[in-house]
């Protein structure tokens, strides 16, 4: 069973104009991390968040207009807040939840004994 890991982002809270007179920069990428099996009905996880950018007028990275923005450039935004070990986690923390839909450790019982 192999898995597979996609991101999703949902929501892009931007400054209408910031001090130095740019429009809609983002500073918060809303998102979402899902993983899914390979099988013929597959399992499904998700997990949801929020990442905060900054953008520096005097730092090495240009600014990218609200219009030319793509999903690869908020995606490596995201990643570069959260980490290559946090998403790692994020996928471990993902594949178990899988694994336990699969082999689950718990169950809630809705018949209670004094009821029977």
């Amino acid at each position: 069973m192999a898995i597979s890991y996609e991101w999703s982002f949902s929501g892009l809270d931007v400054i209408i104009e910031d001090s130095e007179g740019l429009a809609d920069v983002v500073y918060t990428i809303h998102w979402r991390y899902s993983a899914t099996t390979d099988d013929a009905e597959p399992y499904t996880a998700s997990t949801i968040g929020t990442s905060s950018v900054t953008y520096d007028p005097d730092g090495p990275d240009p600014f990218i207009p609200f219009g030319d923005l793509t999903e690869a450039v908020v995606q490596s935004w995201t990643i570069s807040q959260i980490t290559e070990e946090g998403v790692e986690q994020m996928e471990s923390s993902l594949a178990t939840n899988i694994e336990r839909q699969i082999n689950p450790v718990t169950e809630t019982f809705r018949t209670m004994p004094w009821n029977e």
